[in-house]
């Protein structure tokens, strides 16, 4: 404590005015949070619906069986029937419904108004409360396996999801909506990935390239639950 009462006032109120911006940040982020988030989820637990009107379930697979409650064990892959292409983003979809995110699937093909698959236009897997993200959900042997460096994968996943912002498709207007890599947004789901590091190393390995690239970033873990970066 200073033994100057004047500057000991000072100190007393600069900390009064940190704690209030600081408690004002938060108060601000948790509304923008809730914000994006379903008010049914908010008000009963239950998740949010899943618009599934430009891409049908169906096209990912289906579960033999399932909870009654989102359960991380049904989407063994031993447990999906009619297995798409995307098969391992049904855990993705139903982790984020689960947690109150409103999602929307988005078109798999870029088609022009002959219906043609247009060359060089991208497809971003999925809107989040309207906005587009991209899923990718590694699986073990998918990436080379870096020794040196366990978390070496998320790189390769970072780079991928923006190369998918390049050109993304705009299904409104049936055509290329122009180079969106600065608002790339990416959900990381590792549930059929082996990470061989701690929780806060991949959070560190994360935030590294978000602070590179300014994108956002929402990590799905293999137990379902959700971290956001931005």
């Amino acid at each position: 404590m200073s033994s100057d009462p004047e500057r000991q006032r000072e100190l007393e109120s600069a900390a009064g005015r940190n704690a209030g911006a600081f408690n004002d940040y938060y108060a601000h982020r948790i509304t923008a949070e809730m914000d994006a988030r379903d008010r049914e989820r908010l008000l009963t637990g239950n998740p949010a619906p899943i618009d599934y009107s430009r891409v049908s379930r169906s096209e990912y697979g289906e579960l033999k069986n399932r909870s009654k409650e989102f359960n991380p064990a049904d989407y063994e892959e031993g447990n999906v029937t009619n297995v798409g292409i995307e098969w391992m983003d049904l855990f993705a979809h139903d982790a984020l419904s689960s947690n109150g995110f409103r999602i929307a699937t988005r078109p798999s093909k870029a088609v022009n108004k002959d219906g043609e698959v247009m060359d060089g236009v991208t497809t971003p897997d999925i809107e989040i409360d309207g906005e587009m993200w991209e899923i990718k959900s590694p699986r073990n042997g998918n990436q080379r396996h870096n020794q040196k460096n366990e978390l070496k994968f998320i790189e390769q996943l970072f780079r991928s999801a923006r190369d998918n912002f390049k050109n993304p498709y705009d299904y409104t207007q049936l055509r290329g909506s122009g180079d969106k890599r600065e608002i790339t947004k990416f959900v990381l789901n590792t549930r059929y990935r082996t990470i061989n590091a701690f929780e806060a190393e991949i959070s560190k390995e994360i935030q590294r390239f978000i602070d590179r690239y300014g994108v956002e970033c929402i990590w799905i873990d293999a137990s379902g639950h959700i971290r956001r970066f931005k």
